[in-house]
């Protein structure tokens, strides 16, 4: 615990209490709610067979519907309902993990496109009005209140499309696209726009300095290995 912690339990008078180790028994109440939302969080997955790797999303969406249910300690009253006061709405639940189609705006495509996109519902949003959806395609988890769900079919038809356990970004967010842009020896800008593994640099020749950018954010192993291949075809400038 740290010294801000210490010092706001001693201002405040509080004691601070913890259980001792290997005794799981002295936190019976936790352990009972964890083992409630992971029992909760398995039904939602093996109804529409939704993969390990959305386990944060089925969690979230449990602990959402817990908020919303009737409690036999609170006198069969539901927590949400406790905390503010009125009876929490119901009606836009919607089936975990069931296939839906997401509006596309006119803003985002031709007279001729699709004008929407099926995704997966993956629960709701804490802070907006609207719904959370993710995008194959795209590899984009999207919050909009524009969609048509069918909740009688799943996304995924069945378990044998259910992928390793464990959650990774790349499934959530795409990955940023590398972009070279170059500086000539006379000091002018160049923008080669091509891709670094595949993709000859024209006329280069010692002293030119090579500047890689990058949309968002890269790990700094992906620049190494796009450094290093650079510098095997062309050992005679620097990286910056």
């Amino acid at each position: 615990m740290s010294n801000i912690m210490i010092q706001y339990l001693s201002m405040h008078v509080i004691i601070h209490q913890t259980s001792y180790v290997h005794t799981p028994q002295q936190n019976g109440i936790a352990k009972r709610k964890n083992h409630d939302l992971l029992e909760k969080t398995r039904s939602l997955m093996f109804q529409m067979h939704v993969p390990k790797i959305f386990w944060s999303q089925e969690v979230l969406t449990a602990a959402y519907l817990v908020n919303r249910l009737l409690s036999k300690s609170l006198m069969f009253i539901s927590p949400a309902e406790l905390l503010t006061g009125n009876k929490p709405p119901l009606s836009h639940l919607k089936v975990f993990g069931c296939s839906c189609y997401m509006h596309i705006p006119s803003s985002q495509r031709d007279k001729l496109d699709h004008r929407a996109v099926k995704c997966i519902f993956l629960g709701y949003s804490p802070t907006q009005k609207g719904y959370k959806c993710y995008n194959h395609t795209t590899h984009k988890l999207v919050i909009t209140r524009d969609f048509w769900f069918d909740e009688n079919t799943p996304y995924y038809s069945s378990s044998s499309e259910i992928i390793s356990q464990g959650e990774f970004s790349s499934y959530l967010f795409s990955l940023p696209t590398p972009v070279v842009e170059a500086y000539c020896p006379d000091q002018s800008y160049c923008n080669t726009g091509m891709d670094l593994h595949t993709d000859p640099i024209p006329v280069i020749t010692e002293g030119v300095d090579l500047q890689i950018e990058h949309q968002g954010d890269i790990s700094s192993s992906l620049k190494r290995n796009l450094i290093r291949n650079r510098r095997q075809s062309y050992p005679g400038f620097m990286i910056m």
